[in-house]
């Protein structure tokens, strides 16, 4: 078998098969081209167009797609958006949702409470873009909850994601929900006083920085604010990127083909995730496990004080914490925030003669169903005679917690916020005309 380019270009293979083996030999290979790159593109085009179909197949299909999606999956969203530019004229594909039922009840049951949002191109003529919303599971791994390909991120494409996104979950106002979207790179200062160290500090490097970062309202990005009941410490929308570089092969396909290639590639994953931990004879899940050694190793340095009522004052370095047993609660904020026993609960449970293993969520567990759970900021206060460690800070006030329209919003305002950021800065370079749809949007939006 031989391949070769026309013309004067000297770029040549030929192989054949081994006789008795099903193994194929390349026998003789030039790899020199001479031939121009468009007309590699036009070859490259022409080969796939007749491998996958053209791009106009391929949105024919969509309709019979979803169909056929919705007759194997009743209990699931999947829906079309199509225009029209006037009556009676064929419909121009928009955006489709994808939702899958298995997806949305695994993330409901098994899941911690946080979800990251993000957008990535589609790498084909075409453009678009594809919106995912991403979940953290009990292995602290990324699970993908549902997805869509619009026209582009705006503002319009993310509130019909959203909307159909958080109708689906049957997510209301509370504050069981944790919301990571694009652009936020969230301060990671655990405890007020550091973090009103480095606002001191981002004030003083950049006051502007620091004045749009207030205006935004703390209570959104910084991780002394984060509500324990997700039980996660991603301050980062990492998450998401790690799903789009999961399918980066994907987005290049056209768009029926890419839709199933994403849905085999999380068919595959949730295969294996489920063959390893059937194969896992360990209580608690792997990652977890990792960090709980960790925290156990540490232990030695610290210097244990118990007080009474399962109350303990650490040492740890030169700094003094606070550990509950009973509310699972240390003054560092790593035991309320993401349920696995810092270094300073291990130091105490370990005086007690207990099994750190034990003093978990469900969710971590290798086994079982997860359940719903909430954990505040509060600490309850008992009447004593022994001499107990300061009391902790008092639980937020409800009015303080965002509402999810508050954080949906404030999730839209800060991507625009960067990009009237990066038009200030083209305008001082001469291409600001790059960014005048966006703003022009973002005016409209205001």
């Amino acid at each position: 078998m031989e391949a070769k380019c026309l013309g004067s270009c000297p770029w040549r293979i030929y192989g054949s098969w081994k006789q008795h083996e099903a193994t194929f030999i390349i026998k003789s290979y030039e790899k020199i081209h001479k031939c121009s790159r468009t007309k590699w593109y036009r070859v490259r085009s022409a080969a796939l167009e007749k491998l996958r179909g053209s791009v106009e197949d391929h949105y024919a299909l969509l309709g019979p797609y979803v169909s056929e999606l919705k007759r194997k999956n009743p209990t699931s969203l999947f829906q079309i958006v199509c225009d029209r530019e006037y009556t009676g004229a064929p419909p121009i594909f928009k955006r489709i949702y994808i939702g899958f039922y298995a997806l949305k009840n695994g993330f409901l049951q098994d899941c911690r409470p946080i979800i990251g949002f993000d957008g990535c191109f589609l790498k084909t003529f075409l453009g678009g873009q594809l919106l995912s919303a991403i979940g953290v599971d009990g292995n602290n791994q990324i699970f993908l909850i549902a997805w869509a390909v619009v026209e582009g991120e705006n503002y319009d494409a993310w509130k019909w994601f959203l909307g159909l996104f958080f109708d689906d979950l049957q997510i209301t106002e509370g504050y069981g929900m944790t919301i990571v979207s694009d652009q936020q790179k969230i301060v990671r200062s655990m405890e007020e006083s550091e973090l009103n160290r480095v606002l001191e500090e981002m004030a003083a490097d950049s006051p502007q920085a620091h004045q749009a970062f207030i205006s935004i309202g703390l209570i959104f990005f910084c991780q002394a604010y984060i509500s324990t009941n997700c039980k996660s410490d991603n301050v980062t929308n990492n998450i998401s990127k790690t799903f789009n570089g999961y399918i980066l092969n994907a987005r290049s396909k056209p768009i029926v083909d890419m839709l199933e290639e994403i849905r085999r590639l999380l068919m595959q994953r949730m295969y294996m995730k489920r063959v390893m931990i059937v194969k896992w004879t360990d209580d608690i899940c792997p990652n977890i496990r990792k960090k709980l050694e960790i925290n156990k190793e540490e232990r030695r340095f610290c210097i244990v004080i118990p007080s009474g009522n399962l109350k303990f004052e650490v040492q740890y370095m030169s700094k003094i914490h606070v550990v509950n047993i009973d509310n699972r609660s240390c003054s560092c904020w790593r035991w309320d925030l993401i349920a696995i026993s810092c270094n300073h609960a291990v130091s105490c449970i370990v005086w007690m003669k207990d099994d750190p293993d034990k003093y978990g969520t469900s969710r971590d567990r290798s086994r079982g169903r997860a359940s719903t759970s909430s954990s505040g900021r509060g600490r309850e206060s008992t009447s004593s005679r022994e001499v107990e460690p300061p009391h902790q800070p008092e639980e937020d006030q409800e009015g303080e917690h965002p509402t999810l329209q508050e954080m949906t919003q404030v999730a839209v305002e800060w991507q625009y916020l960067v990009v009237e950021c990066q038009f200030v800065q083209a305008e001082e370079n001469g291409v600001a005309q790059l960014f005048e749809n966006e703003i022009s949007e973002f005016n409209a939006y205001k």
